[in-house]
């Protein structure tokens, strides 16, 4: 003898698996974003960096920025200056005077994003980057060796998985 359970009808089935899709759909939204988007860190940086440049770069702004899949494929051949706030590596523009780390930048980077900026003077695109060692790491700006947009410059972004949207 077993327990007779109400069988749920047509309509609540309908709606249980359309609110177990939704659901899934919202989850899905959630991680994207917070996956795709810059912690404070990273934004502190390419703050530092909008800053520092802008009485030479009247406008300039953020136009995109997305996260490289393969940034273990950046080299040091892909980066012209190197801007950051730090003390533990070289930089070539450190945003103080007499300032000076010590260690010259660990590739490749940990982690990193490509960003296209704009200003008076048109566009162009830096990297935004994770360097570390065994001891520390820090969030950089390396601006593009190549000028944006060009052939060079979009081999690079292809290979270390930087789309933008056009």
């Amino acid at each position: 003898m077993g327990v007779n359970r109400p069988e749920l009808g047509k309509p609540m089935k309908r709606f249980v698996y359309i609110l177990l899709l939704m659901l899934c759909v919202a989850v899905g939204i959630l991680v994207i974003t917070i996956v795709g988007s810059m912690n404070p860190s990273q934004q502190t940086t390419l703050n530092a960096y909008l800053r520092y440049y802008a009485p030479s770069e009247p406008g300039l702004r953020v136009l995109q920025s997305v996260r490289a899949l393969r940034p273990t494929l950046f080299t040091p051949e892909m980066s012209g200056l190197v801007f950051g706030v730090t003390s533990h590596y070289y930089v070539d523009v450190p945003p103080s005077s007499g300032w000076i780390a010590g260690r010259p930048l660990p590739y490749p980077p940990e982690q990193m994003y490509c960003t296209v900026l704009e200003s008076s003077r048109g566009q162009s695109v830096v990297f935004v980057a994770l360097h570390g060692d065994d001891y520390n790491a820090d969030w950089l700006v390396h601006q593009s060796r190549a000028p944006w947009p060009s052939g060079e410059l979009n081999a690079q972004l292809a290979s270390v998985g930087c789309q933008f949207k056009p």
